[in-house]
C-alpha cells in the first residue's frame, strides 16, 4: 500500500511538471504570436487595422448573438465565448497599435482620416 502511495505521489509530481513545461512552452508561443502580428501589423496602412478592428466586432457581435441565445448548447456557447475572448485580446493590441499610429500621425494626416 505504502509503495502505491509513492508511486502515486511521483507519477503526480512528473505531471505537474510536464504540465508546467507545456505552460512555458505554450507562453513562448503566445509571445512570439503577438511580436508577429504586431511586426505584420505595423506594415499595414492605418486603414487596414481600422478594418481589421471592425471586422473582429463584427464577428464578437455575431458570438454575443450565440451566447446570448436561450436555445444555444452549453458546448456552442463556450465556443463562442472562448472566440470573444481571443478576439478581445487581439483588439486590444491592435488598438494599441492604431493609438500609437494616430499619435505619430502628422496633423495634416490626422485632419484628413477625421474627414473620410
Amino acid at each position: 500500500m505504502v509503495v502505491l502511495e509513492k508511486q502515486a505521489k511521483q507519477n503526480r509530481e512528473k505531471a505537474k511538471e510536464k504540465v508546467s513545461r507545456e505552460r512555458a512552452k505554450l507562453a513562448e508561443v503566445v509571445k512570439n504570436r503577438n511580436l508577429i502580428e504586431e511586426r505584420l501589423n505595423s506594415t499595414k496602412p492605418l486603414d487596414d487595422l481600422n478594418e481589421q478592428e471592425s471586422e473582429l466586432r463584427r464577428q464578437n457581435a455575431e458570438d454575443q448573438a450565440i451566447i446570448d441565445a436561450t436555445d444555444t448548447s452549453p458546448s456552442d456557447r463556450e465556443a463562442a465565448e472562448a472566440r470573444v475572448e481571443e478576439r478581445n485580446e487581439e483588439l486590444v493590441r491592435l488598438q494599441t497599435q492604431i493609438a500609437e499610429r494616430e499619435v505619430a500621425m502628422p496633423v495634416r494626416e490626422r485632419i484628413k482620416e477625421i474627414f473620410k
